[in-house]
């Protein structure tokens, strides 16, 4: 983690996510960025008995969701299990007593605002996300609950943020946002990383023979049935026989059991392995170790059609060569920049050939040095304290 320190007395920021934080490189670097400029900053998140405590400077606090492990998932026993983090998350906001409180999506955004009604706080909505339109069924009672609380708070609010220029158009023109929203882009630091072989190490422990003459493509982020991995693994059949495929991240265990099935079925298990997820501030270390990295998702909603990921920009610290699906805000770093290539993430042969093509292609490493000096976390963090800045000046 970060080792910033407070250097001023300004007002008290709480954060709100509805995850570990642990893994949420956005959050930790908003809140470090905060944090170096003399905010005091409080994250709450979810306690995941799973994942080991934090080491960081920020102070976090993790509640512990007592229905989270004693009902199902299903619709009932997720709307217990929200409520239930909605009255303890309200209740820390009232003892705090923040002079912002900053939401991160649209699940954090209605405990902030009921816990701004006792505590007179101000309000950010950081929308990492097009929230209801994460998948293909986009139109169900929930989504339909979630757009209503969505268009009655963003007028409720003191800013909002998206996470790029796409979504904020969308944020303004069709969910009815009263201005375009700041568009603040998570983004590594400016800090190159050097090569690493983490990743060989590991296949190596796995049995893989010949280590030198192999090359690693890396997918990092969620394992997840809406970023097209059956499709990804399928492809391998037709890559060069000396690259190796890590999936690295975390998902549904019963997803990531369907992907061993096919990956047994294909007859790929010496070419095809699973890493788990990784701490944020050791990510870029195993980045490092790859000769590709894969960035994927299924174009079934707008929210993955106009995403920009930070994997995009993390692959780049690594400079590591970068194949990518063929949607808007991907292509235009990709091909703007000449990080790689891009390729129909529905289609195996296409994805292949961009993978063989990519991993043959001389990419210059001026390349990913332009890329940096137009898009790097101290710029974005720049945008993120003069917003606080505005928020500061409202009263």
């Amino acid at each position: 983690m970060s080792s910033a320190k407070q250097v001023n007395l300004k007002p008290n920021v709480l954060m709100i996510v509805l995850n570990s934080v642990l893994h949420d490189s956005r959050v930790l670097r908003e809140a470090n960025s905060l944090l170096s400029n003399g905010y005091k900053v409080k994250i709450v998140g979810i306690l995941d008995r799973k994942i080991d405590r934090h080491d960081s400077d920020i102070e976090i606090e993790l509640i512990d969701v007592w229905f989270r492990y004693r009902l199902p998932r299903n619709y009932v026993g997720w709307i217990i299990k929200y409520f239930e983090f909605c009255v303890k998350c309200t209740r820390k906001i009232i003892k705090s007593k923040p002079y912002i409180i900053h939401a991160h999506d649209l699940n954090a955004l209605l405990p902030a605002y009921l816990g701004s009604l006792f505590s007179k706080a101000k309000v950010i909505y950081d929308s990492h996300e097009l929230y209801t339109e994460t998948n293909e069924n986009s139109n169900t009672i929930i989504n339909r609950v979630w757009r209503f609380v969505e268009k009655k708070l963003l007028h409720k609010v003191s800013a909002i943020i998206a996470a790029n220029k796409s979504r904020a158009r969308i944020m303004k023109n069709d969910y009815g946002a009263p201005y375009l929203p700041t568009v603040i882009m998570n983004i590594p630091s400016v800090q190159f990383i050097s090569r690493s072989f983490i990743f060989q190490d590991y296949i190596k422990s796995r049995g893989v023979k010949n280590i030198d003459q192999k090359e690693i493509a890396l997918y990092q982020g969620g394992i997840s049935h809406n970023r097209s991995l059956d499709v990804l693994i399928r492809s391998v059949k037709s890559w060069n026989r000396n690259v190796i495929l890590i999936l690295m991240g975390y998902g549904e265990q019963s997803y990531i059991n369907h992907l061993k099935n096919l990956i047994y079925d294909l007859d790929l298990q010496q070419r095809v392995f699973f890493h788990p997820a990784v701490p944020s501030h050791k990510l870029l270390e195993y980045t490092a170790s790859a000769d590709i990295g894969i960035v994927i998702y299924k174009n079934n909603c707008r929210n993955n059609y106009y995403c920009a990921p930070n994997k995009l920009f993390e692959y780049a610290a690594a400079k590591v060569k970068i194949a990518g699906c063929n949607f808007p805000e991907i292509s235009e770093i990709i091909d703007s920049y000449n990080l790689g290539s891009t390729f129909d993430p529905t289609n195996e042969d296409s994805i292949s050939a961009c993978i063989n093509y990519v991993l043959l292609k001389d990419i210059e490493e001026g390349n990913f040095i332009r890329l940096f000096g137009d898009f790097n976390w101290e710029k974005e963090a720049r945008k993120l304290i003069q917003l606080y800045k505005k928020i500061e000046s409202l009263n």
